[in-house]
């Protein structure tokens, strides 16, 4: 039985509409019941409606349920750029363009992006930053979620997409666009571009197009972006939106809300306006909380979200600690034995290895969504093997049992930071360790062939085995005479080894700042346990070993999930609990940008909280301030010395809802 709310905007019938709807407040129920409204009383026909959902699964299962509804023959419902893609299949049929081929694949686009980037630089393609690739390839997604194409690229322009140089980037996009033409391809950001832009300049396009459909409903109207609405506009004769601008979460995509809070009225005349304001989702303390956040931001519908009649209470707890992965693990054992699922959402991936590592040391079982295990990344698979060879451990069969896992150990360590060796190299390496418990012998024997070696490669493999064995020589030397701390050598590998740049070098930006941070993480996870060098390697091999045996929960049967803030979204949990919520965590503040934009930032939170029904726990670091002023309602004080706590924890801490706890493992240190 649907609300008033939802019964009013299901009932829409003529004309254009938007419908503003909060978390949890049947979105997707709705938008079932007005599609089967229209159809079964004949004001639009199954083939001229078109649904637009914001995945595959999402229109795979809203399809389902919508069968359920109507009887009669079902509309389309599809991606948006599914439907695109059919449109251009049309124009390729009708030889309006030359066909081209859907490539998916990342590495592909890279190779292009780095091409353009090399040709317009005059370097070399090897010589290409992947931070470089990333930030190119960011740039023209953003040019095209706007339809812009080389030519419109102006200085203007050039600035407000965050291009460094505008007449390189204007450069590299230009040669992008040409390459991809010659290699007759096109990537998800193309479709609807090409398209859109086929339309404006050619006739026979607009024949096929314009107005295909009677009414467009289109779910999650706050992640679209400038062609996406142009796309919608050209194709639809009726426009029917239903979203929430307040979880508009991918400007990195080119998405914004301003498209749903301005401009598809302006795009869109006659717009009937409906608001779905109750959730179902959660109860009465978290609706005050999320409220009094997100009505901070200023460029925003206004409305305030309440509790369904019946829905029960969601308590939402601040505790304040420094030892957030240890804190998760004492929410979790408080709330085992209740049935229901826990999500334990991050915002980005290293901050969940030490909930990772306290999950694992109690043996209870969790999936990790969208991420690699702490235990299995290439950053704690090189530390393990630097520590052990710097102790004379490395291949030591009574601390290493598995020799896949060596194996792997042997490779991150020769990769980390990469030193650019071919694959029968690595392979080697690995089987040398396997067989002499030692890296020392396969260094020396190689070096050896490769002393009055002939070609660039032997030259450079000789110089880059002379600089490993110098720094595993050097870690020795530190272990002997400066004892066995574990931070200290780990801080050490990090600086010795030049990771700062390596990592900044190798991968996009926000991926190198995780990175980075995770080195942070394993030395103060082993200055917190004063582990020594020979500990920490054990420690971290016996959780590894332990996470393997486990295989953790099948996902289907899961309790427990660790995943990002992203994609948590159209997710929900019982107990949902946000660790690490620090002042340059939360908000995220890359080092290598000015600054965040604070109202997506605050957005990305809210749609964080927003995922619990029953209970949503809070991890704050200690800070003496937010403990101190908690009522005052304001934000962090400019005056305030560097607070320790999220800003946005000060935003919400005059809220009666909110219950505030010590953790005990505090209390106890």
């Amino acid at each position: 039985m649907l609300t008033a709310e939802q019964q009013a905007a299901a009932l829409h019938r003529e004309g254009n509409a938007l419908i503003i709807a909060g978390p949890g407040s049947g979105k997707s129920t709705t938008l079932r019941h007005l599609a089967a409204n229209h159809i079964q009383q004949g004001i639009t026909r199954a083939e001229d409606m078109l649904i637009v959902m914001f995945s595959e699964k999402a229109a795979r299962d809203f399809a389902a349920k919508l069968k359920t509804l109507c009887r009669q023959k079902t509309p389309l419902v599809s991606t948006i750029h599914s439907a695109a893609f059919r449109f251009l299949r049309s124009v390729y049929r009708a030889g309006l363009d030359a066909p081209k081929t859907l490539r998916t694949e990342d590495y592909y686009w890279d190779q292009i992006t780095a091409a353009a980037i090399a040709k317009t630089r005059r370097i070399h393609v090897e010589d290409v930053d992947a931070q470089d690739i990333e930030e190119a390839r960011k740039i023209i997604g953003i040019l095209k979620a706007n339809l812009i194409t080389p030519d419109m690229v102006n200085r203007q322009v050039a600035e407000q997409v965050g291009m460094e140089d505008a007449d390189i980037g204007i450069d590299i996009y230009k040669a992008y666009e040409k390459m991809r033409k010659e290699e007759a391809t096109i990537s998800f950001d193309d479709m609807i571009y090409d398209l859109v832009n086929l339309y404006f300049n050619d006739e026979n396009v607009q024949n096929i197009m314009k107005n295909t459909y009677k009414t467009v409903l289109i779910d999650e109207f706050q992640d679209m972006n400038r062609a996406n609405m142009e796309f919608v506009r050209i194709i639809a004769q009726n426009a029917i939106a239903i979203g929430d601008d307040d979880q508009s979460i991918f400007g990195f995509r080119g998405c914004s809300p301003y498209y749903m809070t301005h401009e598809f009225e302006r795009l869109f005349q006659d717009v009937t306006r409906y608001q779905i304001t109750q959730t179902f989702r959660y109860g009465e303390a978290l609706s005050r909380v999320a409220n009094k956040l997100i009505e901070r931001n200023s460029d925003r519908i206004a409305k305030t979200i309440v509790t369904a009649n019946g829905v029960p209470n969601t308590e939402v707890h601040l505790r304040c600690t420094d030892r957030p992965g240890d804190a998760t693990l004492e929410v979790i054992q408080e709330n085992i034995s209740q049935s229901g699922s826990i999500g334990i959402l991050v915002r980005t991936f290293h901050q969940s290895a030490l909930c990772e590592i306290a999950l694992t040391e109690a043996g209870i079982p969790y999936v990790l969504e969208g991420g690699t295990p702490a235990f299995e990344r290439r950053d704690a698979l090189a530390t393990v093997g630097y520590l052990a060879a710097s102790m004379g451990k490395l291949g030591n069969t009574g601390w290493f049992h598995d020799q896949d896992r060596l194996r792997k150990i042997v490779r991150a360590m020769l990769t980390t930071p990469n030193r650019f060796m071919r694959r029968e190299d690595l392979e080697a390496a690995e089987e040398a360790v396997i067989q002499e418990e030692s890296l020392d012998p396969w260094i020396k024997r190689t070096m050896q062939k490769n002393t009055t070696g002939q070609g660039t490669y032997a030259q450079r493999l000789y110089a880059t085995l002379d600089n490993l064995k110098g720094h595993i020589g050097f870690l020795r030397q530190m272990h002997e005479n400066e004892g066995s701390s574990a931070a200290t050598m780990i801080r050490a590998i990090y600086g010795k080894l030049g990771l700062h740049e390596a990592i900044r070098q190798a991968g996009p930006s926000d991926r190198a700042q995780d990175r980075t941070a995770f080195y942070a993480v394993m030395a103060d996870y082993a200055a917190t346990n004063q582990l020594s060098t020979a500990q920490f390697v054990q420690e971290i091999e016996s959780l590894a070993q332990k996470n393997r045996r486990s295989k953790l929960s099948p996902r289907n049967t899961a309790r427990i999930h660790i995943g990002s803030w992203h994609a948590a979204k159209g997710r929900e949990f019982d107990l949902v609990i946000l660790p690490d919520l620090a002042e340059g965590k939360t908000p995220y503040i890359r080092a290598d940008k000015d600054g965040p934009d604070i109202d997506e930032e605050r957005r990305l939170f809210y749609v964080a909280m927003t995922r619990a029904r029953q209970r949503l726990v809070l991890l704050s670091p200690i800070d003496d301030a937010l403990t101190r002023s908690p009522r005052k309602g304001q934000g962090a004080s400019k005056d305030r010395k560097s607070p320790k706590a999220s800003r946005f924890l000060y935003e919400i801490a005059s809220c009666p809802s909110l219950i505030r706890q010590e953790s005990r493992l505090d209390r106890a240190s």
